[in-house]
């Protein structure tokens, strides 16, 4: 589902308007913003100063840590010229605005995992997922660590970010805030080594069927008693999905993204999107794009075009349908949803229009309910 210019999305996913956070965050503890540093390369928006921060743009633009065994997650360049205006902005609001992005994860991570792990059998690569992200202090802007240690439950050492609902992590126990000491028998650093210690030792652990866990939790015997940590220890079984992390990228603009690798939700199309249904849609689409890229190209210019897209339409429908999601509904909510880049569409060259989408939809449906009364498999 590329609708804006990929050199443009390219753009939008290393730049953002982050300084109005900085600046945001930096008037609710009562303090002036130190002196930041000059990003290499200019913002997005190089006049940023010239707008009003909402509570939009503030939770567009706040750091998003996407704790995964495959990488760091990279934080947003904070832009020392931006500026803005929050004086309506308290305590509370910003209690709600990092809320509603702990939500927005949560979100997105609960919709992505059916069609990562059922459709497992159709990637062409494929991982261990243990079922929760990981954070440390470190994963946030230095000039905002101090706000996010009191804001979230996060600190120095390796914890638990996110378990998500309906994984084996969560049927076993685990717990948001549960710091990580030790994992396959190897013993996990705290500080400015833990990322890259948690992904070393990811590695060379996620190739086995099970992992073996060692956490601290902090246990609260109430006000007149200091709180205290308990260890216990866990044994996971590992889940086989798809190799194509979903992330969520902080924007206004409603799109999706892939690059054969990746696959990146904008916050603006989780909003614009409340249906899980339909936004499941918009992951198997780029799904499909990801694994026509590895399973055709093999390195290649990937060149985009109509058959393309309605080709990634088909296949999301099939990956749609073996994690569990209403294929149907999709052609009832696709008539009445607003399509923002409908526009576009009908003058593009490389996306089809929204009624030939609409008309290769539905005989993909029919082609998917007949395979399912003869008892055939369901694949692409």
């Amino acid at each position: 589902m590329r609708l804006i210019n990929r050199d443009s999305l390219h753009a939008l996913l290393k730049y953002s308007k982050a300084g109005l956070i900085a600046y945001a965050v930096f008037n609710l503890v009562g303090c002036n913003p130190p002196s930041i540093s000059q990003p290499q390369t200019p913002a997005v928006n190089p006049s940023p100063a010239s707008q009003t921060l909402s509570r939009t743009d503030v939770q567009d633009d706040f750091l998003n840590p996407q704790g995964n065994p495959q990488g760091n997650p990279q934080g947003n360049t904070i832009n020392k010229d931006a500026g803005g205006t929050n004086n309506e902005y308290g305590a509370e609001d910003f209690g709600a605005i990092l809320k509603s992005y702990q939500d927005l994860n949560t979100r997105l991570e609960n919709v992505s995992a059916p069609l990562l792990i059922r459709n497992a059998q159709l990637c062409p690569k494929t991982v261990n997922d243990p079922g929760f992200t990981v954070h440390t202090l470190r994963d946030y802007p230095e000039n905002l660590q101090a706000v996010a240690r009191v804001l979230l439950p996060v600190s120095d050492a390796l914890s638990i970010r996110t378990v998500r609902t309906g994984s084996v992590a969560e049927t076993f126990g685990l717990k948001s805030g549960d710091i990580l000491k030790s994992m396959g028998g190897y013993k996990l650093a705290s500080g400015p080594t833990a990322r890259q210690m948690y992904g070393y030792v990811a590695q060379k652990t996620f190739l086995n069927e099970t992992i073996t866990l060692k956490i601290y939790r902090q246990i609260q015997e109430g006000k007149r008693h200091k709180d205290k940590s308990r260890e216990i220890d866990f044994t996971l079984p590992l889940i086989r999905q798809c190799d194509y992390p979903v992330n969520l990228f902080f924007s206004n603009t409603i799109n999706g993204h892939s690059d054969g690798e990746n696959i990146w939700i904008t916050s603006g199309l989780m909003r614009h999107e409340a249906r899980d249904n339909q936004l499941a849609l918009v992951i198997a689409h780029e799904m499909a794009h990801n694994i026509e890229s590895f399973n055709k190209l093999k390195g290649q210019e990937l060149f985009h075009n109509k058959g393309f897209e309605l080709k990634a339409d088909r296949m999301a429908l099939v990956m749609m349908h073996r994690a569990g999601y209403d294929i149907e509904q999709v052609l009832s909510d696709w008539r009445q949803t607003y399509h923002p880049h409908s526009d576009d569409q009908e003058r593009s060259d490389s996306h089809p229009t929204l009624a030939l989408r609409l008309s290769n939809l539905s005989k993909e449906v029919a082609r998917i309910k007949a395979l399912e009364a003869e008892g055939s498999a369901i694949e692409f």
